[in-house]
């Protein structure tokens, strides 16, 4: 055991307090991005829910770089995936520069914020921060703990919302068909189309019961919220990611 523990340590050093910020950063994104929105905003969704990825990739973006220069440690895996986004990105840049309106390529338009070269970099950095911190079984399993976690608040709300109990008091927020992850039903249904084979997985290789019962609930809410938003793509996501399921168990 001392062996394994000295070969962890001189391939996962310990982690400095830049990495710890970053990490923290990452599984907090994952838990609220689902269900976070600001009640002040003009629009609801997009505008908090980009305003919370900017922030939090940000700081974990700027507290890995802080991690590098000060101890000087850089790991990143080898992929032609990292590659291909570089060369990607170039194009992106060069695309903006000459855009016959490159302010709205740069930052983009009220409600279309996705589409702009500031929410790409914020994405590419997204991704090679996530790599750089999420290294080991037990980080990857808190990621997805965070982001299952937030899918009881979702439920919740859609369940108040179906039976016309509403916690907002704005006009929007009054249709059933409003929710917290997006304002579409149809991607709600991918939503927890995509809950359902992540929870079997982890079922599957955890060893804890009240994880595995507690997961367990988590993925039948979930079917059975997809029985009732009744949404062919949700159905088409569904069969798909029980498929990957099966392919990775095997």
């Amino acid at each position: 055991m001392k062996i394994l523990a000295k070969i962890k340590s001189i391939f996962l050093p310990e982690e400095s307090i830049y990495q710890k910020i970053s990490k923290s950063c990452l599984y907090v994104l994952a838990f609220l991005i689902p269900f976070f929105v600001l009640p002040f905003s003009q629009d609801w969704l997009e505008i908090s829910k980009t305003i919370l990825l900017y922030f939090l990739v940000l700081v974990a973006s700027l507290s890995y770089l802080l991690h590098v220069i000060v101890k000087k440690e850089y790991w990143l895996i080898k992929s032609k995936i990292n590659l291909w986004i570089l060369v990607f990105g170039l194009f992106y840049i060069l695309s903006t520069i000459f855009s016959l309106n490159w302010r709205v390529s740069l930052i983009g338009l009220t409600g279309y914020y996705n589409d702009s070269l500031i929410s790409f970099i914020i994405l590419v950095s997204l991704y090679f921060v996530t790599i750089n911190v999420i290294r080991e079984k037990k980080d990857f399993l808190k990621l997805f703990y965070c982001l299952l976690g937030s899918t009881g608040f979702v439920l919740l709300f859609s369940l108040l919302q179906i039976f016309d109990l509403h916690i907002f008091s704005r006009a929007i927020t009054q249709v059933s068909e409003f929710n917290l992850v997006a304002n579409s039903i149809s991607v709600l249904a991918i939503w927890l189309a995509l809950i359902v084979p992540i929870a079997l997985s982890i079922i599957f290789h955890h060893r804890q019961l009240r994880v595995r019962l507690t997961l367990g609930l988590l993925a039948l809410c979930s079917f059975l919220g997809l029985l009732v938003l009744d949404s062919y793509v949700g159905w088409f996501t569904l069969v798909i990611g029980l498929f990957l399921f099966l392919i990775f168990i095997s």
